[in-house]
């Protein structure tokens, strides 16, 4: 009897609280907001006070995860959902029958690509991962999944071995921070054909359930001079049984017609969404920082110091200015969880020669806010440390940072991975490493100043951002 009794009280307590995850669109209803699954069946959901402001911009068809437990017929989320680019995850080899693909046994199909400056996710994009083991996220669609966003599996992962091709890149094995550095903008490294995950840095093995703080730069494309600058955002994984990641990015994106919603976005959505994903447009090079619990507390702080700025890109048109983008609003919750670039390392900042522009009485002019001066912006531009505001330079000041052992010793680093993921196959030109510093900005927002987007003229200038040192 006495055993009977605590079976039903443990099944009671189970039906009441419940840890689980819940997928679907958010949706407002009369008593708050709500979460429509894949069966249409809405589930009540509600978020910690501190994270309840994040719920009217939420409300979208994009899909979101939430995280936390059943509780009264509530799910009570533990923080702020993940975009996510579907209801379910799969992991199976790609191949094709006549007319028909499979993943693994399973018949699968692809969600259309959208045409975006006169290419799209297509069939030579399908054709690239045939035979392949890849991570995809989909849903069901009359009983066939179709494929929403795919990387390719076993990458992103705290596996030991090497992810090869990366041999064939001279001078990576030599002095791997160097490389990243001096060489890999150049061309014939930046374009690689193929991706690979590298270990740079060691000093101890990772464990299941050990974060990583991700900081993945996006190339520039090779279609258009609006995104030479390219894309620098944080993020955060954690290492699964399997040893595969599993995690999100930070993304700060404005409105936009490339299915990115400005949010905690998951990997494979990020990367291989099949309109806005970035390898989809161009390649991406992340550093996959594995760490104690300060990396671990580092990623968390990041993460909830970005969600108090996304929402802002999410219902402001032309909201990107020199001072509020995707690079400033990742430094500054990077910065203020005490994971500082090597710009901001006190020695660095005494010879700063950006500390003699505070002194031109222009830069005192420029509306902080993104106001409209010319000279403001600019002279804001020579008094800020570009690692502030230029992807690229974003994402060099941490390579930088990272290769001191002070530091890496002071955050309880563990490992460091570079994780390149090459542009998927398509018409589309095949971009590469982004500008680096002001002078080639000026340059591209002249182009876009005369109405220019892309033609001969800027895709040889696109390609020489790959064929000359810009160190």
């Amino acid at each position: 009897m006495k055993k009977l009794i605590q079976t039903v009280s443990l099944m009671a307590m189970t039906q009441l609280s419940l840890a689980a995850s819940l997928t679907g669109e958010l949706i407002k209803t009369e008593d708050g907001f709500a979460v429509k699954k894949s069966n249409n069946q809405t589930i009540p959901v509600n978020l910690p006070e501190k994270y309840q402001y994040i719920l009217p911009t939420t409300v979208s068809e994009y899909l979101q995860k939430f995280e936390g437990e059943m509780i009264d017929g509530v799910f009570q989320a533990k923080e702020i959902p993940t975009t996510v680019a579907g209801f379910e995850k799969k992991i199976g080899t790609l191949t094709k029958s006549g007319d028909e693909l499979f993943l693994d046994q399973e018949r699968v199909s692809f969600k259309p690509g959208k045409e975006l400056n006169g290419h799209k996710f297509d069939e030579q994009s399908i054709e690239s991962f045939l035979n392949t083991k890849i991570e995809v996220e989909g849903s069901y669609i009359e009983g066939i999944f179709r494929i929403n966003a795919l990387i390719p599996a076993d990458l992103l992962s705290a596996k030991t071995q090497g992810y090869e091709p990366y041999a064939s890149l001279v001078g990576i094995e030599d002095n791997p921070f160097r490389f990243i550095m001096s060489n890999l903008q150049q061309n014939e490294n930046a374009q690689a054909p193929f991706p690979y995950r590298y270990t740079i840095f060691k000093s101890e093995d990772v464990n299941v359930g050990d974060t990583a703080l991700l900081l993945t730069l996006s190339g520039r494309t090779g279609d258009h001079i609006g995104s030479s600058a390219g894309h620098f955002v944080a993020g955060r994984a954690v290492v699964q049984e399997d040893l595969r990641l599993e995690g999100e990015f930070y993304n700060s994106y404005v409105p936009n017609k490339k299915e990115i919603l400005s949010a905690n976005t998951s990997l494979p959505y990020y990367f291989g969404q099949v309109v806005g994903g970035q390898n989809v447009h161009r390649p991406t090079y992340t550093l996959v920082v594995y760490g104690d619990e300060k990396i671990k507390n580092i990623a968390k702080e990041t993460r909830d110091l970005v969600d108090l700025e996304n929402p802002k890109l999410r219902v402001q048109e032309d909201s990107i200015t020199p001072t509020f983008n995707c690079t400033t609003i990742a430094m500054d919750g990077l910065k203020q969880s005490g994971f500082k670039g090597i710009h901001d390392f006190w020695k660095k900042k005494l010879t700063d020669v950006q500390l003699l522009a505070y002194l031109n009485p222009l830069y005192h002019l420029f509306d902080h806010d993104g106001g409209p001066l010319k000279l403001g912006v600019l002279s804001y531009a020579m008094a800020t440390d570009p690692e502030r505001y230029i992807p690229r330079n974003a994402f060099q000041a941490y390579v930088v940072a990272l290769s001191h052992s002070r530091f890496r010793k002071k955050h309880g680093i563990k490992r460091i991975d570079i994780v390149q993921i090459n542009q998927y196959p398509s018409s589309r030109p095949v971009g590469g490493y982004p500008y680096l510093g002001v002078k080639k900005g000026i340059e591209a927002v002249k182009f876009i100043a005369d109405g220019r987007a892309y033609d001969e003229e800027i895709a040889a200038w696109l390609n020489s951002l790959g064929e000359v040192q810009l160190n």
